[in-house]
């Protein structure tokens, strides 16, 4: 890699090796802008970056990183350099189980016992964040200091389902590895014969046989419960093999009769066995579900002590993602919406009348705007600041009851973790050349300034990650002549290390704020690609050395909103239609395909969306005579909900509502 020193902001220290199960590409080592190692999966194949599939994993990148980092190696972010799409991920320090029994013999006993019972808990978090593995053998497994880790998660994966039959074969294979040195009969990951690679035993051999033939005469060496769970997990069909939950709870004693029987279903053991290393199971695909069989564990009451608490808490604490849409006037949640390519978008959610007030709807006092609030504790979002037409900003308080006066003239946006409320002046160059961003951590109030930008480029449109972590800020030029070329570009600020780091892309029609791309290792804007051509405007999508990467084939409106445009899941963004201004068009982030055209229902001359509302809801603007009505919206353009009636001339910009995800 020494013709690639960096690789976005990450720089490349050294490498692991090339990419494993066949898929080509190296795994480098590689360390952050904090300085803390990473590493680095640099795909193997060039891409167009106008190719679908560049998206597609981009935003099944960033489902994987939504996962809880419980015994994986956690999925920090991805981007495309250079041609070739990247995967980032913590660096887990230690070696493979492979090398281990390699280096120094099989595991026996409580150590067999407690390394099947840490994969197996990954391996629940990872099916109940409604992904899949698909990689798992010995070379996935590592043995860190804190405990065995899987690694190696690719978005591919993002496409499984909770459960998915495939990887419970593949873990099976992976733990009489882990006892005996060899996978069943001796076969090696994804190339044994016999179907190995798909998980397939060859007619008339089932799984019991197999054990066997790995252990023979010795079930000392993979004693109970693991040995049954190993024999029910390597069942022929899909629809036989327990689930990862179930798998759990019989390790660490939960035996109910439910899990006895999903168990038992499977433990068949017939004659010979066959060659199977870890794959996919006969018959799936990476996102094939279980068939009748699959059912769901309900643990209230049960009384589970020890190491089943362990199983109490996976199988509770972790059944879904922090960003998911739901029905946001009842408060029911709904599942977050797929990353898969396999279909277009979950359906609107429904949802009642804004007559129908959901239950525990509270009114809270929004000072200096002479109104109030309807908010909910199931919103997906609520609202975190704003500032009034007196310039005086006002935030959450601590205790996220009501709002507190913090300054004035700044527009203020809060952090989606709900750490810190970052604030943009909007006294520019009064006494200073240089601008500045505050930020205010909300627990303690401890405040201080980065200074990013130098006049007459100041920052405006301030967009948080998804990971909270870093800032996103659009360049505008205070300076310029609305109808000439101004100086673009864009500046991204880490609160950690208070330093920013600026972007100029030169000079262009003043059009599109900035939002984070799926993923979070680009940036998106809707402008014009051509300057000969301002009116014509494309959803744009950008490094973050600020390379140009592709842009939407669709001709798109403007994204009326201060950058949040993309859908929590990112599988969605939105633009004012092309032709219909009073709609607004939402678009499938994967294909750039149109998923619906949205009535607006405003009286101005062009709708005014500012926000998302889940993944199937939107917050709009509708201006009316004795001020602006703030209410969600489906994608029919129903009105489902009133938030805000805010009277005319109180807000500093009617737009100027910061709403943030509710973690």
């Amino acid at each position: 890699m020494a013709d690639t020193p960096s690789i976005g902001e990450y720089r490349v220290v050294g490498t692991l090796g090339s990419a494993d199960s066949g898929e080509g590409g190296e795994t480098l080592l590689a360390r952050d802008a904090g300085g803390d190692q990473v590493v680095v999966w640099l795909a193997g194949a060039e891409r167009d970056p106008a190719d679908p599939e560049v998206l597609r994993f981009l935003v099944e990148a960033e489902a994987l990183r939504r996962i809880p980092a419980v015994g994986i190696a956690q999925v920090l972010g991805t981007g495309f350099h250079d041609g070739r799409l990247y995967l980032v991920s913590e660096h887990v320090a230690g070696p493979s189980l492979e090398r281990h029994v390699r280096e120094r013999g099989p595991l026996h006993g409580d150590e067999l016992h407690r390394l099947a019972i840490a994969t197996v808990t990954a391996l629940s978090v990872i099916h109940r964040s409604g992904a899949a593995h698909l990689r798992i053998s010995a070379g996935t497994v590592l043995l860190a200091a804190d405990g065995a880790r899987l690694v190696g998660l690719r978005p591919a994966a993002a496409a499984g389902g909770p459960g998915t039959p495939a990887d419970l074969f593949s873990w099976a294979a992976t733990m009489v590895y882990a006892a005996t040195g060899r996978y069943p009969a001796g076969g090696a990951p994804g190339h044994a014969p016999g179907g190995a690679a798909s998980g397939r035993y060859p007619t008339g051999h089932a799984p019991g046989g197999a054990v066997e033939a790995a252990v023979p005469g010795d079930p000392a060496v993979l004693r109970e419960p693991l040995r049954h769970v190993v024999a029910a997990c390597l069942a022929s069909a899909p629809g036989d093999r327990p689930t990862a939950d179930e798998v759990l709870l019989r390790l660490v004693g939960q035996d109910t009769a439910q899990v006895a029987q999903a168990l038992g279903a499977g433990a068949r053991e017939p004659g010979a066995g066959a060659d199977p290393g870890p794959g996919p199971g006969p018959g799936e695909s990476p996102g094939g579900h279980r068939g009748t069989r699959r059912r769901t564990l309900v643990l209230a009451g049960a009384a589970v002590l020890g190491a089943g608490a362990v199983a109490a808490i996976v199988l509770t604490s972790f059944s879904g993602t922090s960003r998911q849409s739901g029905d946001p006037a009842s408060g029911r949640a709904a599942p977050a919406a797929s990353a898969s390519p396999s279909g277009p978008p979950s359906a609107p959610t429904a949802v009642p009348s804004p007559q129908s007030v959901p239950p525990d709807t509270r009114n809270v006092e929004l000072p200096g705007l002479g109104t109030e609030l309807r908010e909910n504790p199931a919103d997906p979002v609520r609202l975190a600041g704003y500032m009034d037409a007196t310039t005086a900003t006002y935030v959450r308080d601590a205790a996220g009851t009501g709002f507190r006066k913090v300054d004035e003239l700044y527009q203020p946006v809060q952090s989606p973790d709900g750490v810190w409320t970052a604030m943009i002046s909007w006294s520019k160059f009064s006494d200073v050349e240089t601008d500045h961003v505050r930020f205010v951590r909300r627990a303690t109030g401890e405040e201080f300034d980065v200074e990013v930008g130098r006049k007459p480029l100041g920052v405006v449109a301030p967009v948080w990650s998804a990971d909270s972590g870093r800032l996103l800020l659009t360049f505008f030029d205070f300076g310029g002549d609305d109808d000439k070329p101004t100086e673009q570009g864009f500046a991204i600020v880490n609160p950690a290390t208070r330093t920013a780091t600026e972007i100029k892309l030169g000079k262009g029609p003043d059009i599109g704020s900035f939002a984070w791309a799926p993923g979070g290792q680009e940036v998106a804007r809707v402008a014009a690609p051509d300057p000969r051509s301002p009116e014509t405007l494309h959803a744009l999508w950008y490094s973050l050395s600020g390379q140009l990467t592709r842009r939407s084939a669709e001709e798109i409106g403007p994204a009326f909103t201060r950058g949040d445009w993309f859908s929590p899941s990112g599988g969605r963004f939105f633009a004012v239609c092309v032709g219909e201004p009073k709609s607004v068009c939402v678009y499938d982030a994967r294909t750039g395909d149109r998923v619906a055209v949205v009535p607006s229902g405003t009286s101005a001359d062009v709708a005014q969306p500012l926000a998302w509302f889940g993944e199937d809801h939107l917050i709009v603007m509708n201006p009316r005579g004795e001020g602006n009505r703030y209410q969600v919206v489906d994608f029919d353009g129903t009105v489902r909900r009133i938030l805000a009636d805010v009277p005319k001339g109180k807000l500093a910009l009617d737009f100027m509502l910061d709403f943030a995800p509710v973690r």
